[in-house]
C-alpha cells in the first residue's frame, strides 16, 4: 500500500516532494557523485585531452564547472539570492543571464562527458 505522501515509480516509493522537485533531489546525489569522481580520478581524462600536457587539470576544470551547476540545483539555484538584490533592472538581467549561461554550461558538459566519467 503506499501512503497518500508517496508515489511508486520504478518499484520504488518516492515521497511526492522528491517527485515534485526531482531535479533537486538528483542534482544532490550527482554532485555528491562528482565530487568523489574529481578526488579519487587521477588516472583517465577524455580522450580529446590525450595529447595535453596538463590534461588532467583541464579535465577537473570541466568537473569543476559541472559541480558548480549541480550545486546550484541542489541549493535551489541559490545564486539568484545576490541578484534579487540587485535594484537596477538592466544589472539584474545581465547577471541573471550570465547566471543562467555558466548553469547551461556545466550541465551541457555533463551530458556531453557523462560516459568519461569513469577512473
Amino acid at each position: 500500500m503506499i501512503h497518500y505522501r508517496e508515489k511508486q515509480i520504478f518499484g520504488k516509493k518516492i515521497p511526492k516532494k522528491q517527485a515534485w522537485n526531482a531535479n533537486t533531489y538528483m542534482a544532490k546525489d550527482i554532485v555528491k557523485y562528482l565530487r568523489a569522481f574529481k578526488k579519487e580520478n587521477t588516472h583517465t581524462t577524455p580522450m580529446e585531452f590525450v595529447n595535453s600536457e596538463n590534461a588532467m587539470e583541464e579535465w577537473h576544470v570541466l568537473i569543476d564547472k559541472m559541480i558548480w551547476s549541480f550545486d546550484q540545483i541542489s541549493n535551489d539555484y541559490s545564486g539568484e539570492y545576490y541578484l534579487d538584490k540587485i535594484s537596477d533592472n538592466e544589472t539584474y538581467e545581465k547577471l541573471q543571464k550570465e547566471y543562467n549561461e555558466k548553469l547551461k554550461e556545466g550541465l551541457n558538459l555533463f551530458a556531453k562527458y557523462f560516459c568519461d566519467l569513469w577512473d
